[in-house]
């Protein structure tokens, strides 16, 4: 069985916070702030609605202060629209989307601006078009990344995939495989560094012991500037993309 996917609204102090709710094969829920005014809940599957309802409330204090940590600072880089003149992201750099007419599908980048030609020039299309590119981009990035980064590990990865993964910007499993939010291209290159730096410490220490921790710093010295300041783009985490 797979996972399920929901979304509601929760007020709390005048303030109005987007929750998912990811249902999935677990046996405890667990609540987690991903950006100022977003919540994410994971819960089994048979876990009642009105009993997600009694514990969002019951953490409204919790949910309250932590919340202030990051209100005004979710940095927002999606943007609302795909059309001509739109403002997109790459690695944490502005650029202007232009879409043109060609027979054949090209998108390239030069300049601050990112071109897509293409003969379906309607928004759904160019969207689609940038999310695939996106993703292909985020794969060429980040195995760029892990190839200057793993020599200071000294362990073998396995498979290395780019995901629309709703919780967590990576994550590696015991058999050395390596998943990546393929959000991370929109992102600043000091922050992809220190995600993929993360997750390959993670197939020398699959924990978050202090040697984990002294595995990060070890590459990047500076790692705890670069987690706080990815918390400001958790936002990112729940677009369905």
């Amino acid at each position: 069985m797979g996972n399920k996917t929901s979304g509601t609204e929760l007020k709390l102090d005048d303030i109005v916070f987007s929750v998912t709710v990811i249902r999935e094969k677990r046996k405890s829920v667990t609540l987690k702030i991903i950006s100022g005014t977003r919540l994410l809940v994971k819960a089994p599957f048979a876990f009642p609605v009105s009993r997600i309802a009694e514990l969002l409330e019951k953490k409204k204090k919790w949910i309250l202060e932590h919340a202030s940590v990051f209100t005004g600072e979710e940095m927002k880089l999606l943007p609302d629209r795909y059309t001509d003149g739109s403002r997109v992201y790459y690695m944490g750099e502005e650029h202007e989307l232009k879409v043109r007419y060609k027979t054949e599908t090209v998108i390239q980048r030069a300049g601050g601006i990112i071109t897509v030609e293409t003969a379906d020039r309607s928004e759904d299309h160019v969207r689609l078009q940038m999310l695939a590119w996106y993703k292909d981009r985020a794969g060429t990035e980040i195995r760029t990344m892990i190839r200057k980064f793993l020599p200071y590990i000294g362990e073998s990865i396995g498979t290395i995939r780019i995901k629309s993964q709703k919780s967590r910007w990576g994550s590696c499993s015991e058999l050395g495989n390596l998943n990546f939010n393929w959000h991370l291209i929109l992102l600043p290159e000091a922050l992809m560094e220190y995600v993929v730096v993360h997750e390959l410490c993670h197939l020398k220490y699959l924990n978050h012991s202090a040697d984990f921790w002294n595995c990060v710093k070890r590459i990047l010295p500076d790692y705890r500037e670069r987690e706080t300041e990815l918390k400001k783009y958790g936002g990112l985490l729940c677009d369905p993309y």
